[in-house]
């Protein structure tokens, strides 16, 4: 398994999961919280990629997981400490959202954990025509009991509710690191 990580200075963080298919928008939404703004084009290859955040005052560190994962054991072992789970799909392409529905069902752990749906790409489609079937399928597939986010990347609706949400849910989960590197896990509300 392959991760690559940043490092930032900020002792006080904590970790979101973000999952999904390939090509979903997972790591352009990433970006855009950190640039305020998509990057683009993006090419992927590592199976975790470490993206941290700074927000007001502690970081989020952004698990990225590549889209097509099969070591399923490497994941979990990753994602058992993380408390928050984003499982992204694509507007477009709601066979993505059967995607999510897999992971759910495959991952026994993230029973335990803060689950936010998130599609992306929201600047994609038509509005009102496809939102609709996009609510539909959600039902559908038995995914309407999770937190669900349709954002988009280049005008950034949506976002910064996710973001507000995810730190709100982040808060008594934060990690400090003092000074000798050791790691530790403080609670604060």
């Amino acid at each position: 398994m392959s991760i690559k990580t940043e490092i930032n200075q900020n002792p006080q963080y904590f970790n979101v999961a973000i999952i999904g298919d390939r090509n979903v928008g997972k790591t352009t939404l990433i970006e855009s919280f950190r640039n305020n703004q998509a990057k683009k084009p993006y090419s992927s290859g590592v199976t975790v990629d470490v993206k941290q955040i700074p927000f007001k005052n502690f970081t989020i560190r952004f698990y990225d997981f590549a889209g097509e994962q099969k070591d399923l054991e490497q994941i979990e072992l990753i994602i058992k400490d993380i408390k928050i789970v984003c499982l992204a799909f694509d507007l477009s392409d709601l066979r993505t959202l059967e995607y999510v529905q897999k992971q759910l069902f495959r991952f026994e752990i993230l029973k335990e954990k803060v689950v936010f749906i998130v599609g992306c790409k929201k600047d994609t489609i038509n509005r009102k025509k496809e939102e609709a079937s996009i609510y539909s399928a959600i039902q559908n597939l038995n995914l309407h009991k999770y937190n669900l986010y349709l954002t988009s990347s280049f005008n950034r609706d949506g976002q910064n509710e996710l973001l507000e949400q995810i730190c709100e849910q982040g808060r008594d989960s934060i990690i400090t690191q003092n000074k000798s590197s050791s790691w530790f896990c403080g609670c604060f509300k």
